[in-house]
Parts: C-alpha cells; structure tokens; sequence
C-alpha cells in the first residue's frame, strides 16, 4: 500500500511533466498521420509524403532489406534506381510496393553509418512488412522522451521551473519535431545528443567517470547515425576544464580535463571500431563513415553553397560528378577515390582564393547559429498535402524564421541575464557552439544536420521567459535564477 501510494504521489508531482511528454508525442503522431496521405501519382496507397531527403531513406531501406534478408548491409544498384524512378519529389513509396528489379547487383554500403537501417531492419522483422511507418512512430515515441532530458537538465542546472519550461518548449519544437519523423539519420540526433550532454553534466556534478563513459558511449551512438558528432568530447574536456577553471590548481585541472577527454575518446574510438573494421575489410583502407559524398567532396560542393564561386563549384551531387568526370575522374560515384579525388581540388581552392574562402566561412555564420528557413519550404510542402491545396509559401518561410530568430534572440537575451554564471552558460551553449563551427566548415545550408545544436536555444530560451515571468509577476524571488542543490 505505502509503495502504491508513494508512486501516485510521484506522479503527482510530476504531473505536468508527464502531460508534456503526451503533448510532444501527440505533435509527432499527428505529424506521422497527418502525411499518411494517398497519392495518384503511381496509383499506389503506400505513398507518404515524408522529407526531401527521400533518396537517403532509400538507401537506408534497401540497407534494411537486405539484413532482413540475410545478405548483410549490402545495396541492389538497380534496386535503389528503381525506387528513385518511382519516387517523386517529396514522396516516399514502401519498399513492399516496388517490383524487383530484373537483374540483381549487390555491393556494400560505406557511404552511410548503419544506425537507422538496423533499426529498420529491427521492424521489418518484428512487423513483418517493408514499411516505414513502424519506425516513424518509434522514433516518435523516443524523440518525445527528449522532454525528459531537458527537463533533467535543466533541473540539474537552474530549477524544476526552467525544466518544464525547457521540455514544454521541447515537445512544441516543429523543427525537431518534423525532423523525429523521418526515416533519415539525423531524425533522433537531437535525442541522442541531449543523452551524451546529459550524462556529462551528472559527470560533473558528481566527478563519477562512469557518467563520463556513459556519456561517450551516446556520443558513439549517435556516430552510428551521423558521424559529425564525433568530435563533441573533444569540446566536452575543454568545458570541462574551463568549468573547473583555478588558477591555484591549474596544473591538476588540466591533467584532469586531458584525462577525462582521453577517457571518452577512447572510449567512442573502441565502440565504433566494429564499423570501422568492417569498412577496411571491404575498402582496404581506414574509412570510418563517407556521410554521402565524403569530406573532401562535402567541403567542394560547400564552395557552391551561395552559387557562383571563384572555384566553379556546385552545391550538387550530380553537377559535382559531371565535373569530376570532365577532369578525368573515371571511377565511381561516392567512393573512396572519388574522395580523395577532391582532396587537391580543394586544397588549391583555398590556396589560391584565401581571402574568398575566408569570407564564406564568415557568411555561413548566420545560418550556422540556427538554420536556414528551408524548414518553411519543407513544412509548406506538408501543410499543403494536408490541407489539399496550395499554402501560402511565403507564410510558411515566414514561420520557418520565427522558429530561428526568437530563439536565438531569446538565447542572447539569457546570456545577458547568465553574464555572472559563465561556468553554467558554457555548459548549455556548448551544443550550439559545436554543431556551428561544424558546419561552418562544410555548409550550412541543411538545417536537418545543425538541429541538434538547437537544443541549446530551448534551454536558454527557457532561462529568458522564466525571468521574463518573473518580472511580469514583479516577485524579487521570481526573478533570480534558481541555485540547483549542492
């Protein structure tokens, strides 16, 4: 009796957390139903408008098809043609609706890290058909339990307040909301990354390196889906050694901000050297995960991102390809030498135009620090299938920018109120920090890859109307940060 009475009283007091948690869930599923939507383009039910990243899922999918099938993570060339052929514009046919291919031609994939296809795979076997709407409401279901770990976080940080307020503004996010849905590696980034930033901070609070551990195997997790988390605890150990900053004891700050970092390096090193293994087995040389075209050829096509450029470069898969064949190029697309085929070409872009290149790193600060109001583009597509009818593309860019500059204006606005508490602030802007200078370096022009970053924003957008709330309320109290307990 007293146990049952001791967990009615803790959902009681959590109450509120709890019907976030629905809320958030409730936004995904409708977002997942709201584009289950029958189309007559191919005569074909199955059709879902999804993302205009429909070629990735269909790599990822056939990936699945395959495990399921026993060939291992391998891809039928001609298979993805077809599904390429068949798909049009921001539709998305199910796997069990495309007829196979007269010849079959299976080769590994390298291209992508295997998060999302194993989970794919996952339920084609459990459900027993190739569709993609089982893992659509699964990661749904996941990303909703990111209102937990903000909560936990800011909780951690600031006060039960600022963490509900933090997981409310979370499960209204339409960003990473509308990103949880698709079948795509980069939808449970934002999860995952609150994960490994949650566990870093009890790491701190507590000085346990188990947390610190944990907090490397979620940075290894999240490698397995998009590999330019790789670098986060990196960034992790220098926070931490700017947040125990004392110049009485540098010398073993120091040692200890070298250590921990070593420690979760090694650690992400070891968990993701299975994938790395298996691609050299297959490739003969060390390639951890191409994300697509590869480095070398992501930061040429980068050059294009704001057209014409000194260094004739396209922000373009096919362009990149035709030009790469007019130098001579012979081999295949997305390979290995394809990559390293780039690698002088950029090279001597930025030897010869430093000046220009510089200048466009500084142009892609803007987008960097949020994301591009390509989300309007995306969301107006989905706003128009379900209301069957043309949206107003304007209104939908516009929305777009809303979900990028309040929060970011809101953000400046806590750093002001934060101005005395740095050790803090550095701990919650340090995802927005990283995913910037990350793509600052490539491109910028793909808000689905930086949204992870704007984690950051909702819990220093949560700091602001807090205090907000407190002046409106014009209670002394209310208006002071809250100290979290010792």
């Amino acid at each position: 009796m007293n146990r049952i009475t001791g967990l009615l009283n803790k959902i009681k007091s959590y109450k509120f957390l709890i019907l976030i948690i629905i809320l958030a869930l409730g936004i995904r599923l409708g977002i997942i139903f709201g584009t289950c939507i029958s189309t007559p383009y191919t005569g074909m039910l199955s059709h879902y408008l999804l993302s205009p990243y429909s070629g990735e899922t269909a790599l990822h999918g056939e990936g699945a098809r395959n495990l399921v099938e026993g060939r291992g993570f391998v891809a039928d060339e001609n298979y993805v043609g077809i599904i390429l052929g068949l798909q049009q514009g921001y539709k998305l046919i199910d796997l069990q609706d495309i007829p196979p291919p007269e010849e079959e031609h299976f080769s590994p994939i390298y291209q992508f890290t295997p998060g999302t296809s194993f989970l794919l795979a996952g339920t084609f076997w459990v459900f027993g058909e190739y569709r993609y709407i089982y893992l659509r409401v699964i990661q749904a279901i996941i990303d909703s339990f990111g209102c937990l770990l903000i909560f936990l976080i800011g909780r951690e940080l600031f006060s039960k307040r600022i963490g509900l307020i933090s997981a409310f503004l979370y499960s209204i996010w339409v960003p990473i909301a509308y990103l949880s849905t698709w079948v795509l590696h980069d939808a449970l980034m934002p999860f995952i990354t609150l994960l490994s930033l949650y566990f870093f901070i009890v790491a701190i609070r507590t000085g346990g390196n188990k947390f610190y551990i944990l907090s490397a195997i979620s940075v290894g997790i999240g490698c397995y889906f998009q590999p330019t988390i790789m670098l986060l605890p990196l960034i992790f150990g220098l926070v931490l050694f700017l947040h125990e900053f004392h110049r009485a004891d540098l010398k073993k700050h120091v040692f200890k901000a070298i250590k921990v970092t070593v420690i979760m390096m090694a650690v992400l090193i070891l968990f993701i050297s299975p994938w790395v293994v298996r691609n050299y087995n297959i490739l003969g040389t060390v390639t951890y995960a191409m994300r697509g075209p590869g480095l070398w050829v992501t930061i040429w096509e980068g050059f294009g991102e704001f057209g014409e450029n000194p260094a004739g470069a396209a922000l373009d898969d096919t362009i990149t390809y035709e030009q790469a064949k007019s130098w001579g190029y012979e081999g295949k697309i997305f390979t290995p030498e394809y990559n390293d085929f780039f690698k002088p070409k950029v090279l001597d872009a930025i030897k010869e135009h430093p000046s220009w290149w510089l200048s466009l790193l500084a142009r892609r600060i803007p987008s960097s620090l949020g994301y591009s109001s390509e989300l309007g583009v995306y969301f107006c597509e989905f706003i128009s299938a379900v209301l069957k009818s043309p949206f107003n593309i304007v209104l939908c860019r516009g929305l777009g920018a809303m979900f990028t500059i309040t929060p970011i204006l809101l953000s400046l606005f806590a750093v002001w109120i934060m101005r005395r508490r740095w050790k803090t602030l550095l701990l919650v802007a340090l995802l927005p920090v990283y995913f910037s200078l990350v793509h600052i370096f490539f491109f910028s022009s793909s808000y689905k890859s930086i949204a992870p970053g704007t984690v950051g924003y909702i819990i220093l957008s949560a700091v602001a109307l807090d205090y907000i709330y407190g002046m409106i309320k014009g209670s002394r109290e209310a208006k002071k940060l809250a100290t979290p307990p010792n």
